[in-house]
């Protein structure tokens, strides 16, 4: 499942995108020292950790693993406070993993006043309105976190101040750059595959 987040550095265009912010664009460019690059651009793909540009010439991504890698759970009981647990297929006494989570936006219409877009309604899709991680320990043969996602709390946006559209909460494991699947929040699920970002406005 892809993840948009949106970064701030074109906003001295005019137009301020809602979605944006510092720390999207920070994480870009991360990234991008991690590969050794000077510029940071959008739209720009990470694929677990690497720098991606084949959707340039619409390739589809590498083939992600074939075989389950785990299974990802999550339970919350109030939407806000999740109990996160990963249950690897294959025992890894070695195997350090994070949980991320993010708040995604669907479905979501910005009227851009500036910029190359000027004067269209743009539809945005998989934004990231507000994300969160945390360090799993082990338990036995499993991982476990509790993590908060709350978009009031976790975006400096009110609640009312939420553009229409739909949004999901969606989970994943990570070890490393790899990431081990992804989930909507809602049940158990077998995972196998690989994660991708995107960094754009």
């Amino acid at each position: 499942m892809p993840v948009a987040f949106h970064v701030d550095y074109w906003d001295y265009l005019g137009w301020k995108d809602p979605f944006a912010s510092k720390a999207h664009s920070d994480r870009q460019r991360d990234y991008a020292a991690q590969w050794r690059s000077d510029s940071v651009y959008t739209p720009g793909f990470v694929l677990n950790g690497k720098e991606w540009r084949g959707w340039s010439h619409r390739d589809a991504p590498a083939g992600g693993a074939t075989k389950a890698i785990g299974v990802l759970t999550a339970v919350s009981e109030d939407g806000r406070q999740w109990k996160i647990e990963f249950q690897p297929v294959a025992e890894n006494t070695a195997a350090k993993y994070e949980f991320h989570a993010a708040l995604l936006g669907f479905d979501l219409i910005t009227d851009v006043k500036a910029g190359e877009n000027r004067g269209r309604k743009v539809q945005h899709d998989f934004v990231v309105l507000a994300n969160t991680k945390v360090e799993a320990t082990k338990d036995g043969r499993s991982f476990q976190g509790t993590l908060s996602l709350d978009g009031k709390t976790a975006f400096p946006r009110s609640g009312s101040d939420w553009p229409r559209g739909s949004r999901a909460p969606e989970a994943c494991a990570r070890s490393g750059n790899r990431r081990l699947g992804a989930a909507t929040l809602e049940k158990p699920r077998t995972h196998s595959g690989e994660g991708v970002e995107v960094g754009g406005k």
